[in-house]
C-alpha cells in the first residue's frame, strides 16, 4: 500500500499564477479541518496565499481526501496542485 508515503508528504500552495479565490485564513481552514474529522494541527495558513498540508502517516485516508477536496474547491477552484517532497520517505532514504 503506498498511502502511507502519500499521508506523509507535504502539501505546500502558494499564491503563483493560481491566486487564491478566496483569502486563506487559519478559521477558514480550521473550517475545513472539522468538516472532515482531521486535526487542525494537520493544516495550516502560512500566509501571503499559501499553506501547509502534513497529515500524519496512519491519517484516515477519507479525512485527507475530504481536505484535499475541500481546499481545492474553496481556495483553488481553477487550479491544479499536488504534492511538493515527501521528507518523511527523503529522511528514511538518508
Amino acid at each position: 500500500m503506498i498511502w502511507p508515503l502519500v499521508a506523509s508528504a507535504l502539501l505546500s500552495i502558494t499564491a503563483g499564477e493560481g491566486i487564491p479565490a478566496v483569502t486563506i485564513t487559519q478559521d477558514g481552514l480550521d473550517a475545513i479541518s472539522d468538516k472532515c474529522r482531521l486535526s487542525r494541527s494537520y493544516l495550516i495558513a502560512r500566509g501571503a496565499g499559501s499553506l501547509e498540508f502534513s497529515p500524519a502517516v496512519n491519517a484516515d485516508y477519507s479525512a485527507v481526501d475530504c481536505v484535499l477536496q475541500s481546499v481545492r474547491t474553496t481556495y483553488y477552484p481553477n487550479e491544479k496542485f499536488g504534492f511538493v517532497g515527501n521528507e518523511a520517505f527523503e529522511t528514511k532514504a538518508k
